[in-house]
């Protein structure tokens, strides 16, 4: 089951300070963090002498570590049970660093499984491969198979969109198919990895070891030029439906076709049935700590028409 083995043992204070100064080493330094993270010192030495060893490391850490301290950080709810440290702006950062927000093609070609497909996102969120597996939701993604055999399994797959590929149609974004779900890159508070090409999330020593900080790496999109946008940014288990702004189609017909199936699609939130759409508006599930809270976005502006991408469907707002 999902989530469950978090809560059958708690941690030691001093074991949680170590993920939360790790998350914040990774986040910033991911290479640095790689190497360290391999060796026993990271895990066996007191607080004070890993704190000082990662700033000997890479000395802007100490006023990393001044400005996140851990009243100014909060966990973020993967599944019931499940909470992870998030670093609080690391989407704004992004978005001042030239990226606009993230996409994440589909494999749905017609519009009813388009819709069920997004029915479904909206009620659990976007699950990863491994995680729709354990689930027993039996539902393959654009390269399941490539990504849990190279090591991605875990990963949900999004591609940044930054203020140079934005200029791009929306076809000549890889794997972009009839439907694109946009989500803000407030998604990756709680930590998330990228590359400017796709690798299918790999996780060895030469692409993960060497990975630039999310703040970078917008900018080093940009520096491939290709006319097919392929970069790629993990995120781990699951994505919440609150950070999806929006849902880009291609067409009218597709959009009205979609909206006649979410209307009779239904999901189940603490006992009570919702509908998935209902009189202009649209519903999800949300995690608002830790508990399930049913939220809507009206339908007109939550599934968009467009051949391209503009930065106003991003909201950025959560």
């Amino acid at each position: 089951m999902l989530g469950v083995g978090p809560v059958l043992g708690s941690r030691h204070p001093d074991d949680e300070e170590r993920i939360r100064l790790a998350v914040l080493f990774k986040a910033f330094y991911p290479a640095v963090a790689y190497q360290l993270e391999r060796t026993a010192s990271f895990y066996e030495l007191p607080l004070p002498e890993l704190k000082k060893l990662i700033i000997d490391k890479a000395p802007e850490m100490e006023k990393i570590f001044a400005e996140y301290s851990a009243d100014k950080m909060k966990k973020e709810t993967i599944y019931p049970g499940q909470e992870v440290w998030a670093v609080p702006d690391i989407g704004e950062k992004m978005r001042v660093n030239r990226a606009v927000g993230l996409m994440s093609g589909t494999s749905s070609r017609s519009s009813e499984e388009a819709a069920r497909s997004l029915a479904g996102r909206l009620a659990f969120g976007a699950l990863s491969s491994q995680d729709r597996f354990q689930a027993s939701l039996m539902i393959s993604g654009l390269s399941s198979e490539d990504d849990i055999s190279r090591g991605g399994g875990q990963q949900i797959f999004l591609r940044c969109v930054t203020n140079e590929n934005i200029k791009f149609p929306i076809r000549q974004f890889k794997f972009s198919d009839e439907m694109q779900l946009l989500y803000s890159t407030n998604a990756l508070r709680r930590g998330a990895y990228g590359y400017p090409m796709d690798k299918f999330g790999t996780k060895n020593d030469y692409f993960y070891g060497n990975r630039k900080n999310l703040l970078e790496f917008p900018s080093q999109v940009d520096q491939v030029k290709d006319i097919i946008v392929e970069n790629e940014v993990m995120v781990k288990h699951r994505i919440d439906p609150i950070y999806m702004d929006a849902v880009v189609v291609q067409h009218q017909s597709f959009k009205d076709e979609m909206v006649k199936v979410l209307e009779k699609e239904t999901f189940i939130c603490e006992g009570k049935k919702y509908q998935c759409m209902e009189k202009g508006q649209v519903f999800f599930i949300t995690t608002i700590n830790g508990k399930p809270e049913v939220r809507s976005k009206p339908i007109d502006s939550f599934i968009l028409v467009a051949k391209q991408f503009n930065v106003n469907m991003w909201k950025n707002n959560q």
